[in-house]
């Protein structure tokens, strides 16, 4: 429908009026659906084996890889968990993995912010992540321990 309406837009002035605007609308329409029908004969499927190695390269329309939902589901289920592990960490740790890792600000940012060391700042990073690694570890492997059966 763009295409359509960019190239009336375009186009208006070889507009002649012997037909209804309506009709030449849809003829800029038709003929922009059949040039597009004419392009997608030209893709290839990503699954063919090209065997020739000295065939010119062209490329190929790819459709937008969608995710499905067990992934989406996976992928809340551990944010969630990681929220949680995050609550249990001490207010010191917790600031600093939350500034760096979650709002990915740099560790000079986070040492001037809280008025810190860069030292103190990179130690208490370590040391929360640590913290954070342990307590999601039970987790993770009872994720793990449920899914295989």
């Amino acid at each position: 429908m763009q295409d359509t309406l960019l190239s009336a837009f375009r186009d208006i002035g070889g507009f002649q009026g012997r037909s209804k605007f309506s009709t030449w609308l849809v003829s800029i329409a038709r003929n922009a659906a059949l040039q597009r029908l004419r392009d997608r004969k030209n893709t290839e499927s990503l699954e063919q084996k090209d065997n020739e190695q000295d065939r010119e390269f062209r490329p190929r329309q790819v459709v937008a890889w969608q995710e499905n939902p067990e992934q989406s589901h996976s992928r809340t289920e551990m944010r969630q968990l990681v929220e949680k592990g995050l609550l249990q960490l001490p207010a010191k740790y917790r600031v600093i993995v939350m500034l760096r890792d979650v709002e990915q600000l740099s560790t000079d940012d986070v040492a001037r912010q809280l008025g810190l060391s860069v030292p103190a700042v990179k130690t208490r990073l370590l040391r929360g992540r640590l913290m954070l690694r342990e307590w999601l570890s039970p987790h993770l492997a009872a994720r793990r321990k449920g899914a295989g059966q």
